[in-house]
């Protein structure tokens, strides 16, 4: 049988397999974590030396207020056409599209 240990402060201690699994699972994942981090890390300084524009980076990515807004309208124009509808429109409308909506998800 396999004896297995952990180093704690220098010394080795005797562990079960299920302590040491869930060490070094844990271990793996902090290192994962850590490269995952290091792939997505910028630094002011890269910026500069590549000649990109940090403002350019924060703008990218957010959503323009004005995509918002125009979203925004378009769903209130949809809304007061649909209002001018009969019911048996609404109800064909809401039928093909929005009940079909919910089936696809």
């Amino acid at each position: 049988m396999r004896k297995y240990t952990l180093v704690v402060n220098g010394k080795r201690i005797p562990v079960t397999y299920e302590v040491y699994k869930a060490y070094y699972q844990e271990y793996e994942h902090e290192r994962y974590l850590k490269n995952k981090t290091t792939k997505h890390e910028h630094s002011l300084e890269q910026f500069i030396e590549t000649g990109v524009s940090i403002e350019f980076i924060c703008l990218d990515s957010l959503t323009p207020v004005e995509d918002e807004v125009l979203k925004s309208e378009q769903i209130s124009h949809l809304h007061y056409c649909l209002d001018k509808l009969s019911a048996e429109e609404q109800k064909i409308i809401n039928g093909i599209f929005f009940e079909e909506r919910q089936r696809n998800r």
